[in-house]
């Protein structure tokens, strides 16, 4: 019986999709940076998170303009963007911003006949034609816009864990494909989802070694969406190559105070050690006093840092930061304990990522709060399988592929194949419902993880938000295609 891995097939279709899905030539020079990977959806995301470089922004009229706020995401029908605050030659305008990919969207889209448009004060595009359209809304005001080629960043990250939502319905996807094609897209898409993520990790790769990058994935895991951007900040700031050289300074140290030398780097790192308190607990004090003696000892020479701004509204006190670092900390004291670099002998399973209720964070999210009623996990089963499918599967891959480790990689792919579905993403759940139909009429359940990576990856490369969107989608007959030509 031959010896199966991690599917390249899926990568295949993903390639003639991003060929067959590019847009129609622009004339020389009208478009600077060209990428692949640039769809609609991702402008919109580099534009809600302000990574776009709007410096000198004009209008196509050469008219000044500031964004002050871009608009709060649009769950539903209409622009994309709600909300929104600019100025325009020191006017101040507030309403709404449609984001495109060429200017000529705006009206081969309709939003000229549309009245939910005609709230729109912007229309930013990335193509530039030749004759650009008029920006007209259906009551006949006019609406500016801008250009946003040559304002990309170097780098930016996939859409998968933004707050997508859309009005009921599947997509012709469910229509064209059959149960046995739905059933194997999955499986190959869950493949090359890992192996995508492998490819970026690795492309981010400068003089960083796999454990660097396994440090700076366990972080950004650690921090859900909410807090992602906040803890890949902390890894550029405590660099995992410091923690070590702090750790074999401290080697005549205790094992609990290296332990302890560890979480007073993290959380002085990220901004969480504070004065104590007389309303705080002897406990809390101790502790403290403790943390902030190591930090002060052992912490970076670097000049000072703003603070990162940590976002703590809406989250579970068990899932909060101050937690999860804590969490880390275990496993990095682990790590430490072996001079060993980052291997795949033996293959760890999720559950190697499990850190049990442990020290002062075992029944507290914050200093001196309240205890909780029980002890409580400081990484438990859900969020150590999200570690490992997000952080350390991509790089364990990567590293079979590059030492021909064919069983290893085997171990590996096994491992992933039966992980249950732990945490339930509301993007999956959506592109499901567009792929496989009603949740109470499906031709198969979803209850494991490689599904669910699969509908975040097709959701990524083929689906949107828009109503009309699926109208122009490539996955049927890309795939459709593909198994016509194996058959």
């Amino acid at each position: 019986m031959p010896v199966k891995g991690f599917s390249d097939i899926y990568l295949d279709i993903r390639k003639k999709l991003l060929r067959f899905n590019r847009p129609p030539a622009m004339t020389s020079g009208t478009l600077v940076k060209e990428s692949a990977d640039i769809t609609e959806k991702t402008l919109r995301c580099l534009w809600y998170d302000r990574e776009l470089n709007l410096e000198n922004l004009e209008t196509s009229s050469r008219q000044q303009v500031q964004v002050f706020h871009p608009g709060e995401w649009n769950r539903g029908p209409g622009p994309d963007f709600i909300g929104a605050e600019i100025q325009i030659n020191k006017k101040i305008l507030r309403g709404d911003v449609e984001i495109h990919l060429s200017d000529r969207s705006w009206k081969t889209h309709g939003h000229d006949r549309d009245p939910a448009y005609n709230n729109v004060i912007l229309h930013a595009y990335l193509h530039r034609t030749n004759t650009p359209a008029r920006i007209q809304c259906q009551n006949k005001k006019t609406t500016a816009s801008v250009c946003l080629a040559d304002r990309l960043p170097n780098t930016y990250q996939t859409s998968d864990d933004y707050p997508f939502q859309s009005a009921s319905g599947t997509g012709k996807c469910r229509q064209a494909l059959s149960q046995n094609v739905l059933g194997s897209i999955l499986r190959i898409a869950g493949d090359g989802r890992i192996l995508l993520k492998a490819q970026k990790m690795i492309s981010q790769k400068k003089q960083e070694t796999m454990e660097d990058l396994l440090y700076k994935g366990l972080l950004e895991a650690l921090g859900y969406h909410q807090n992602k951007k906040q803890m890949a900040l902390l890894a550029d700031r405590l660099p995992f190559a410091y923690i070590k050289k702090c750790g074999k300074r401290s080697k005549p140290l205790p094992a609990h105070d290296k332990h302890s030398l560890i979480e007073a780097l993290l959380l002085g790192a990220a901004g969480f050690l504070e004065k104590p308190l007389p309303k705080y607990d002897k406990q809390t004090n101790q502790f403290l006093k403790k943390l902030i003696r190591l930090w002060k000892k052992f912490k970076p020479n670097a000049k000072a840092l703003p603070p990162i701004q940590w976002t703590l509204h809406g989250i579970r006190p068990a899932n909060a930061p101050i937690r999860r670092l804590s969490g880390l900390t275990h496993l990095l004291t682990k790590r430490l304990s072996s001079d060993s670099p980052f291997t795949l002998s033996p293959v760890l399973s999720p559950s190697a990522f499990v850190v049990p209720a442990k020290g002062y964070f075992a029944r507290r999210s914050k200093w001196g709060g309240r205890p909780f009623h029980r002890p409580i996990a400081l990484i438990g089963p859900a969020r150590a399988q999200a570690i490992w499918v997000n952080a350390y599967l991509p790089l364990s891959v990567h590293l079979a592929r590059q030492q021909h480790h064919i069983e290893q990689e085997s171990k590996l792919h096994q491992i992933y194949s039966k992980l249950p579905l732990r945490e339930h993403n509301s993007t999956a759940r959506l592109m499901a419902h567009r792929l496989l139909g009603s949740e109470s009429n499906r031709p198969f359940s979803l209850k494991k993880e490689y599904q669910q990576q699969a509908l975040l990856q097709l959701f990524q490369d083929f689906c949107d938000i828009k109503p009309w969107a699926c109208g122009h989608c490539a996955l049927p007959k890309t795939v459709q295609a593909h198994f016509t030509d194996k058959n």
